[in-house]
């Protein structure tokens, strides 16, 4: 009999419990999904550049990739392809490109470049790792263009 008196004690300290943590979530709870709200409508509204002040853009784009392929595909589809930094993210690199070549793109897309094994030519048993990156391909709108000198 003891053991059934244990049982409902349990249970009833639990209900009690959840009561309790129901009426202080509740109090919790209600004030700051107001401000998560007001603050979500806010950044969806902002530009990517202001949402970019804090970080260097200059750092963001490496260089330019000029290969075979990436002429035919900015003939082709008119985009352009650029090694970025492996931390940037796509509003990131859009807004990199507005603020050097002064285009608004159109689409961007990220692609990720693995590790490779090399070796050392000419010297045997030697070999290396080509270290990761990241390649961007952006997209411009029809007559706009950039300009590699």
């Amino acid at each position: 009999m003891g053991l059934f008196h244990k049982k409902k004690n349990t249970v009833e300290k639990e209900n009690v419990k959840k009561d309790v943590v129901k009426k202080t979530a509740d109090k919790i709870i209600k004030k700051p999904v107001a401000k998560k709200i007001a603050v979500k409508k806010a950044t969806k509204t902002q530009s990517v550049t202001t949402i970019n002040q804090n970080i260097d853009l200059s750092r963001v784009i490496i260089r330019p990739r000029i290969t075979e392929k990436g002429a035919i595909v900015a003939e082709e589809a008119n985009a352009y392809t650029f090694d970025v930094d492996v931390r940037a993210t796509k509003p990131q690199i859009k807004a990199a490109i507005h603020q050097i070549y002064k285009v608004n793109p159109a689409k961007v897309c990220v692609v990720q470049i693995p590790n490779k094994k090399v070796r050392v030519r000419g010297q045997r048993k030697k070999s290396g790792i080509r270290s990761r990156g990241k390649k961007a391909f952006v997209y411009l709108k029809k007559g706009d263009s950039i300009e590699f000198v």
